[in-house]
């Protein structure tokens, strides 16, 4: 009798996509998509009501000529850049070096041991490995800077400035026009409306700075600055005035690369001599 029951009641609440497209498919490459992808995209198929198991991305769907309609989601993938470029380490294979580290809980994350080759070589923060010496490689060929370098004069007439949005947690950023603000002849950063100033400046050679302004930063006094800054790795420094801007790219540049954080009573710098990306000094100090 309960089985009867269950036959007559129960519904199979996910469905299955078959026809001929019934393998998980890149449309535009047909590469098969694997291992984790492979489960997840099957199963978000099942439950979404898909009827392909193909998929695609956002720019290769414009590629082919596809319009996506606004507002619509996507399926999130990993990318596998180890078998992508037949790649000889990364994946911890049978036969591999066993590059790897151990954590206490897959919650938290928290690193226990680290292993390159097999060989332990750190453990609870603990390194088993010396230090030595070395030369630092970078090339960092801009000479220091002075304020005049990070002034704007407005052009005739002009009212209103372009500036960039930096948005929470986002890479893209909006395009704002906002009143200039206008002092001694100098187009300057708009504090009470949190609009900096932000520059550029070529770490390669002596070059002009390039100008603009920023909004949503937050500072209130002082300037900040980095080398560390993709692709071109320049120099990026935002502040409130060029004396405080200036000050922070100098700090950079005075040590070849580095992040930096001036205010009117401070002055602080993490020296980053190598490519002006990482340090030689080690991570516990």
């Amino acid at each position: 009798m309960l089985n009867r029951k269950l036959n007559e009641s129960w519904e199979k609440p996910w469905f299955v996509p078959v026809n001929k497209n019934s393998a998980v498919t890149n449309f535009k490459t047909e590469y098969q998509y694997k291992n984790g992808n492979f489960i997840f995209l099957l199963f978000s198929s099942m439950f979404l009501r898909f009827t392909t198991l193909q998929f695609m991305t956002f720019k290769q769907g414009l590629s082919l000529g596809y319009m996506v309609i606004k507002g619509s989601d996507g399926l999130p993938v990993y990318y596998d850049s180890f078998s992508y470029y037949k790649m000889k380490n990364g994946i911890l294979r049978e036969g591999d070096a066993a590059d790897m580290i151990t954590v206490k809980n897959l919650i938290d994350f928290e690193v226990v041991q680290t292993y390159i080759d097999g060989i332990l070589v750190a453990e609870q923060g603990k390194p088993y490995i010396n230090s030595v010496e070395i030369l630092p490689l970078n090339k960092f060929n801009c000479s220091e800077k002075k304020p005049a370098d990070f002034i704007i004069f407005p052009a005739k007439g002009q009212t209103e400035i372009d500036v960039i949005e930096a948005l929470e947690g986002q890479l893209i950023t909006n395009r704002l026009v906002r009143p200039a603000v206008i002092k001694n002849e100098l187009i300057i950063a708009d504090t009470d409306n949190d609009i900096l100033k932000i520059v550029v400046v070529n770490r390669y050679t002596d070059a002009p700075v390039a100008i603009s302004f920023i909004k949503n930063i937050g500072l209130t006094k002082g300037a900040i600055a980095s080398s560390v800054a993709h692709d071109s790795h320049n120099i990026v420094a935002v502040g409130v005035d060029d004396e405080s801007i200036c000050r922070a790219v100098n700090l950079v540049v005075k040590e070849r690369g580095g992040i930096s954080a001036v205010s009117d009573e401070k002055e602080m710098i993490l020296p980053l001599p190598v490519g002006g990306l990482m340090s030689v000094t080690m991570a516990l100090k």
